[in-house]
């Protein structure tokens, strides 16, 4: 049974039909009007194309379609590949998140494909696709007078390079906003980083750059990101998973949210490398010193070749005034991998003058402001300190 009659002999009716089949026959004017009958009033009807019709093939199928309904949205499945999605009602993105937050979706998305479903919105393209047509006037594509069939056979170019270019022209971060009530924090990043994730550098993605303004696409990236590393933790609840959530919780510095994700990771692994490093710089960024102090020194147990918690612990003890201590660690970190970093010459500095040793004080301060030439506060310590 052909689909043309299975449509027609349907006496059911639907909110949603979607064809995945490809045949010009499929793109007739009958062929909507029979899917048009079978849809309930404010029914969405769901096809796609290619650019394998060409530009006048395009403009076939949207003259057509538009003869059977009013309204059409385009969507991107890849770079030459369209959803067309229309109905007689203006369409709008209705129960958004029932179908971004479905679990099974989210899960199969995320673990077999790398997607994010809360991003699947982020593929729409325009509500106005008829005005992407080139010709208006022209041929309709019917049963009667398939002239479809008829340019795809003499087809030269399988491209549709004049559609694309005005639907790059046409491309609108208002019109898109306007059809999508939910829009998180990190928008419009998303539809960069969703158009790259699945478009690579195309020419989508590449207009949808030049359209964004880079300081809204720098910080929606970070949030953007973050939003992408909850739903892998969640899905895969593994220390590592959960130690990149915590990570970019610090990034968009979140400290909060990070100490109870750390806690989180640290129970599921509690000698998980860096866990407790991180743990430390939230504690010391909050200015908890105390906390901060023994979560470093909880990393140095659990990872003694760890580069820097030395130096993290000795920038704290010299407020506590334990200079001993500090020069012992300071000495060890120098020694391995800080003969380039100024502020651990400065601490070391400080912890030499403290009892007196003026001699090996001046010596470390002098080569920390050598290092760090830009560091106020450095310069600002020497003269304190007379130097």
């Amino acid at each position: 049974m052909s689909m043309g009659l299975l449509v027609q002999e349907q006496p059911m009716h639907f909110q949603c039909i979607v064809v995945e089949f490809s045949s010009s026959k499929l793109y007739t004017k009958n062929f909507f009007d029979d899917v048009k009958q079978r849809l309930t009033k404010g029914g969405v009807y769901v096809t796609w194309m290619d650019s394998r019709i060409g530009d006048k093939g395009a403009d076939i199928i949207l003259r057509s379609l538009h003869q059977s309904f009013k309204h059409g949205v385009l969507a991107y499945v890849k770079g030459s590949y369209f959803l067309l999605i229309a109905s007689d009602e203006p369409l709008l993105m209705y129960q958004q998140e029932a179908v971004t937050t479905q679990p099974e979706l989210r899960q199969n998305l995320m673990e077999k494909h790398a997607v994010m479903s809360a991003w699947l919105p982020y593929q729409l393209m325009t509500t106005d696709l008829f005005s992407l047509i080139g010709k208006v006037e022209g041929e309709i594509n019917t049963a009667d007078n398939p002239i479809l069939e008829f340019e795809m056979a003499r087809l030269q170019n399988k491209n549709f390079n004049g559609f694309k270019k005005r639907l790059l022209a046409h491309l609108s971060l208002d019109e898109i906003k306007t059809a999508m009530p939910i829009v998180g924090d990190d928008f419009p990043a998303p539809f960069v980083l969703q158009a790259k994730n699945r478009l690579r550098n195309s020419s989508i993605t590449r207009r949808w750059k030049a359209l964004l303004p880079d300081k809204k696409i720098h910080k929606g990236k970070s949030l953007a990101e973050l939003a992408r590393r909850k739903v892998q933790a969640e899905l895969k609840n593994t220390a590592k998973a959960w130690h990149h959530y915590a990570y970019q919780l610090i990034e968009v510095e979140d400290y909060s949210l990070a100490i109870k994700t750390i806690q989180h990771e640290l129970s599921l692994d509690p000698s998980f490398n860096d866990a407790n490093y991180n743990l430390g710089v939230c504690y010391e960024l909050l200015k908890q010193p105390e906390k901060a102090l023994q979560a470093f020194e909880r990393e140095l147990s659990v990872d003694t070749d760890d580069k820097d918690v030395r130096y993290r612990i000795a920038r704290l003890l010299v407020k506590k005034g334990k200079y001993q201590q500090v020069l012992v660690l300071l000495n060890t970190y120098i020694e391995n991998n800080g003969l380039k970093r100024g502020r651990a010459f400065f601490y070391r500095g400080l912890a030499f003058h403290a009892p007196g040793d003026e001699v090996q004080a001046k010596k470390d301060l002098m080569k920390a402001i050598r290092l760090r030439k830009s560091e106020r506060a450095l310069a600002n310590g020497l003269h304190v300190l007379g130097y």
